[in-house]
C-alpha cells in the first residue's frame, strides 16, 4: 500500500538513486555512478522502501532485481527525471553578452534623460545585443504598465507606489 504523499514532502534525489540502482543492477555500481558512498545509497534506498512499503529490489546472486512495483514505476520516474533535466539544461537563460532582447523603459519626462544616457552606455558595453526602447508614460500609469508587462522598467524622479506592492 502506498501512502498518499505530496512531491513537496519528498527528497527528489531519492528517485535519482532509485534510477541508478535500477540501471546498474546493484548498490555498489550505483554508488560509483552517483559518486556517493555505499551508506548514502543504502539510506536513500531504505527511505524509498519505507515510502513505497515495498523492498523495490531483492538480491539474486550478485544483482539487485527489481520488484514488480519497481518495474511498474521506473518508466514514470525516468520520464520525470528527464523532464527535470530538460528543464535545467534547456531553459533559456538570459546571458547579457549573448542574448538579443528588447527592453521597454517608461519615462515620465525629460528629467530622466541624463540617467538614461548613462544606463544605455553601460548596457551597450555589457549587453551588445540588447535593444532599449523608451516610451513616455504618465506617472499615474507607470505602476499599471509595469504590472501589465508593457514596460520592463520605469524611470521617474519620484515614483509613488501603492501600498499593495
Amino acid at each position: 500500500m502506498i501512502i498518499s504523499m505530496h512531491v513537496r514532502d519528498i527528497d527528489l534525489n531519492l528517485f535519482v538513486v532509485f534510477d541508478a540502482v535500477y540501471t546498474e543492477g546493484g548498490v555498489s555500481r550505483a554508488c560509483f555512478r552517483l559518486n556517493l558512498t555505499q551508506p548514502a545509497v543504502s539510506h536513500a534506498l531504505s527511505r524509498l522502501r519505507a515510502m513505497f512499503n515495498d523492498p523495490l529490489f531483492v538480491r539474486r546472486h550478485h544483482v539487485m532485481t527489481p520488484t514488480p512495483l519497481a518495474r511498474q514505476i521506473i518508466t514514470t520516474v525516468r520520464q520525470a527525471l528527464n523532464g527535470l533535466e530538460t528543464t535545467l539544461t534547456h531553459t533559456n537563460r538570459f546571458d547579457p553578452a549573448k542574448t538579443p532582447k528588447r527592453f521597454v523603459i517608461g519615462l515620465r519626462n525629460n528629467l530622466e534623460a541624463p540617467m538614461l544616457s548613462a544606463l544605455v552606455n553601460r548596457i551597450s558595453a555589457v549587453a551588445p545585443l540588447v535593444e532599449i526602447a523608451t516610451v513616455r508614460s504618465e506617472r499615474n500609469n507607470l505602476e499599471r504598465e509595469l504590472a501589465a508587462g508593457t514596460l520592463d522598467v520605469a524611470i521617474d524622479t519620484l515614483l509613488p507606489l501603492s501600498t499593495e506592492v
